[in-house]
């Protein structure tokens, strides 16, 4: 399934070597093929969902205090959301009567935790946080945990360090620091925080995917008083939604012997080639979208998560890798 293309990069583009260091690894797929005509197909169904801006705004970020310190929490634990193979997925029931799962479970632990009086938004509070504080925080409707409560506990610890010795407590002044400009918000992130430090290697080479820190500079854009500019310098958000959806499409093909383990929601080895192989056809199938729609690449990202939200039950399974970094 060895494929030789390498995208074109512009590396005024590219500051976080996203782009320049999974097109290396695009330019010699072996798991995954890219279906070069799919994506001209499925341009039309894309710009028409663009037209009629079907697109995630500020409103995902929940329904109170929403503020880039949120944002920034949020993101810090926004990932691995999906369940094994027969368990129930974990969810929040919140307001009463609505039952969230997912990124929106996470939203509404927010909002809940909030309206109970809980301090999340202070950097003092989440750098002391226990796990029994976030096993209440995080506590489901049903009897499934969220996955990775330990991690995302001690994220919230060093988050919430971090935060007081360097920023003063508040994320602003790291918006501050880094001028609105989106690229320098990821860079910086990147270079305070440990855990958005998303990266694998392959034949010894780097492979940056930076997802949380690239989607943390995205979601402040949606804030429209921050006015936060060079979004065009974000690729996609490499998770696992993406290339379900793009494989759905026809987009991404799997060699069987990955097929087979993403269909059976068999786990996946972090930093495997067949992990980076799926992440980086991902963010490459997105910069070829944003080349002919001449739209942001992170934008495209945007389109495409709202449209896997849709299609949802008629998809095949996603890949599955218990991680950090989405």
């Amino acid at each position: 399934m060895s494929q030789k293309y390498r995208p074109r990069i512009n590396k005024t583009l590219d500051p976080l070597e996203v782009r320049r260091t999974t097109s290396e690894v695009v330019g010699n797929l072996q798991f995954v093929k890219i279906d070069h005509n799919r994506i001209g197909k499925v341009v039309h169904t894309l710009k028409a969902r663009l037209k009629s801006r079907r697109l995630l705004t500020e409103t995902q970020f929940g329904k109170v205090r929403i503020e880039p310190q949120r944002v920034f929490i949020q993101d810090a634990i926004n990932f691995c959301f999906w369940s094994r193979k027969g368990e129930s997925k974990w969810a929040i029931e919140f307001p009463s009567g609505e039952t969230k799962d997912g990124w929106n479970a996470l939203v509404a632990s927010f909002d809940r935790a909030l309206k109970e009086g809980v301090p999340l938004l202070q950097a003092d509070y989440i750098a002391k946080i226990t796990q029994t504080d976030t096993s209440a925080i995080f506590r489901s409707c049903n009897e499934t945990e969220i996955p990775l409560l330990k991690q995302r506990t001690a994220i919230l610890r060093e988050s919430g360090r971090i935060l007081q010795k360097d920023f003063n407590g508040n994320i602003k002044n790291l918006i501050k620091q880094a001028d609105y400009d989106a690229a320098s918000i990821a860079l910086t992130t990147i270079k305070h925080f440990p855990s958005f430090r998303d990266s694998s290697r392959i034949n010894g080479k780097k492979v940056n995917f930076f997802k949380r820190a690239q989607i943390f500079a995205y979601d402040l854009s949606l804030l429209k008083y921050l006015n936060i500019t060079n979004i065009v310098s974000l690729t996609a958000f490499a998770d696992y939604k993406l290339p379900q959806l793009l494989r759905s499409l026809g987009i991404l093909r799997y060699k069987n012997s990955l097929a087979q383990k993403v269909d059976a929601m068999q786990l996946i080895q972090k930093d495997s080639r067949e992990e980076v192989e799926i992440r980086a056809a991902t963010i490459w199938v997105c910069d070829r979208f944003a080349e002919i729609l001449r739209m942001p690449a992170a934008t495209i990202d945007n389109a495409l998560w709202t449209f896997s939200q849709e299609r949802t039950k008629t998809m095949k399974p996603y890949h599955r890798i218990r991680t950090t970094c989405y």
